[in-house]
């Protein structure tokens, strides 16, 4: 009896790994999406991504809650019960989290150098309009009149 009861919460076990791993490829592929996203500059769309990312993550926090349910706590510690199927799902999601990790790093990379290209433009902007407005400064002298005395 036990031993069925094992097998069904292995069974949960690789059923909730494999929602996980279909929502890692779905974020993985999402963040691919956003680092082209990033180079055309097109902020809505990346704005739009980071909110599907967001959903994803709140999905995959779902299902690990479901995996460090009390009940099935002492099924996940024991490394005996672990079959193969369970240890090929956690290192397929242990490599697409990688995967996920390299493209986040240079999408942050990316994301830091046009911050940096933005405050730089905003700053030359300023000088501009500084000069403009100094250049077209009204005086602030009162007019004079000139006065011929030779005649």
């Amino acid at each position: 009896m036990e031993k069925n009861n094992s097998l069904g919460q292995q069974q949960k076990k690789s059923a909730i790994l494999r929602k996980k791993l279909a929502l890692l490829h779905e974020f993985y592929r999402i963040t691919d999406l956003m680092q082209g996203t990033l180079s055309f500059e097109n902020m809505e769309e990346f704005n739009a991504q980071i909110e599907q990312r967001k959903k994803l993550i709140k999905s995959i926090n779902v299902l690990n809650k479901e995996l460090a349910n009390p009940c099935n706590t002492n099924e996940i510690l024991s490394n005996e019960t672990k079959n193969n199927e369970t240890e090929e799902l956690e290192s397929k999601i242990k490599l697409c989290l990688t995967q996920i990790r390299e493209i986040d790093q240079k999408l942050q990379q990316d994301l830091k150098k046009n911050y940096n290209n933005l405050i730089k433009a905003l700053s030359t902007l300023r000088v501009n309009r500084q000069a403009v407005t100094n250049y077209f400064k009204k005086n602030k002298q009162s007019h004079a009149f000139f006065i011929d005395k030779k005649r």
